[in-house]
């Protein structure tokens, strides 16, 4: 029994990380706003290891799951006392809040990354070739 909230405080634990990951990557996105293109490589740069350590998380967070459901199937015939019964879905139930607190996160860095790949690729300004360059500065150059 003891083994169970230990493990859904393990689970909380992990996923309370991920979300202040993913709170810092929204700090992260909101600031992209009007940098310079260095600024923004740094941070992407940040962004993609943050995303490499929340992958991390993940697959601790995962096979800490798998162990709680194992053990939660060994003793789920021994919590029968109501404290417990509501302990355990009150722990469970803060589980699925921040998980759902994270997915709400997620979603709202995939908009302002989509906002901000928009608006880069509307500063983006095609120089004319090389050949074109030429030419108006030969027109110049006979006008002179």
């Amino acid at each position: 029994m003891e083994k169970l909230f230990e493990y859904l405080g393990q689970i909380q634990n992990l996923l309370d990380q991920i979300l202040t990951i993913t709170d810092n990557q929204t700090t992260i996105l909101l600031s992209l706003t009007g940098s310079e293109e260095e600024d923004e490589d740094q941070a992407l740069d940040m962004m993609a290891q943050m995303a490499d350590y929340k992958d991390e998380i993940t697959k601790t967070l995962s096979s800490i799951e798998e162990d709680f459901q194992a053990c939660y199937e060994a003793s789920k015939g021994l919590i029968k006392e109501a404290d417990h019964v509501r302990a355990v879905q009150g722990l469970v139930k803060a589980i699925l809040d921040s998980k759902q607190a994270i997915v709400d996160q997620e979603q709202r860095n995939l908009l302002l990354l989509q906002a901000h790949s928009k608006k880069k690729i509307e500063r983006v300004h095609v120089s004319h070739n090389a050949s074109h360059v030429s030419d108006v500065y030969k027109k110049q150059q006979k006008k002179v």
